[in-house]
């Protein structure tokens, strides 16, 4: 089966429906759930399988997920999702997320075919919807290129074309990361800033991870 669900609950169908209750979702592959719904295969997707397990209240314009168990892949997250798309207002999405394991890395083989532009214009087109998003993410283990952080805990902010991840703590090299990276209001295409607070860190085995050899210096520091 392309896709598995079921709901537990109570709900109508009627002109503005809600719902109340526990849903669940699950495909062994995104790649054939596409290709199932659009008629083609959807390289873009990974091959991977996805579940969602959670009680779920909507309402109106809004869908509430508590009790959340999600699964992508490899990666376990549970939490709490607000969703809300009003007509004449911003859509929204905040919560929380707990992660077990985040792999960034892994999205590289789906960036590496795009080209620069079109990249840059997909990525303009999200900013263009008009999404509102505060997420609050754990992460036992967080992989982004050479970075391997431990307990993460970081937020996710977009607004009106703003967006914005800030890593308020985490574990790295034997010391404490912390930092902001940032997109201008005009998207990737108009730039950004990146800040990066090392505190109390070994900075060889810091260094090593970026590929530098040579003299370098022992010890601990910050940058």
């Amino acid at each position: 089966a392309a896709l598995s669900l079921s709901f537990e609950g109570n709900g109508n169908l009627s002109p503005a429906p809600t719902a109340a209750g526990r849903l669940q979702v699950s495909t062994a592959s995104l790649q054939a759930l596409a290709a199932w719904y659009k008629g083609k295969a959807a390289g873009a997707l990974p091959d991977s399988g996805f579940s969602l397990s959670a009680n779920v209240t909507s309402g109106k314009a809004s869908l509430k997920l508590d009790e959340l168990q999600l699964t992508l892949g490899g990666a376990n997250a549970s939490g709490i999702l607000d969703i809300s798309t009003p007509i004449d207002d911003t859509h929204r999405v905040e919560g929380t997320l707990a992660f077990d394991r985040i792999d960034l890395n892994g999205l590289q083989p789906f960036i590496d075919p795009l080209e620069p532009d079109e990249l840059t214009q997909q990525l303009g087109d999200a900013f263009a919807r008009s999404w509102r998003a505060d997420v609050r993410l754990s992460a036992q283990e967080a992989l982004a290129g050479p970075l391997r952080l431990e307990d993460l805990a970081a937020g996710v902010i977009i607004d009106h074309g703003r967006a914005s991840i800030d890593v308020a703590d985490s574990t790295y090299a034997n010391g404490r990361l912390s930092g902001r990276l940032a997109a201008s209001e005009e998207g990737l295409a108009g730039g950004g800033r990146l800040e990066l607070v090392l505190k109390n860190a070994d900075l060889a085995a810091a260094l090593a991870d970026f590929g530098f050899t040579g003299p370098v210096p022992t010890g601990r520091g910050n940058v």
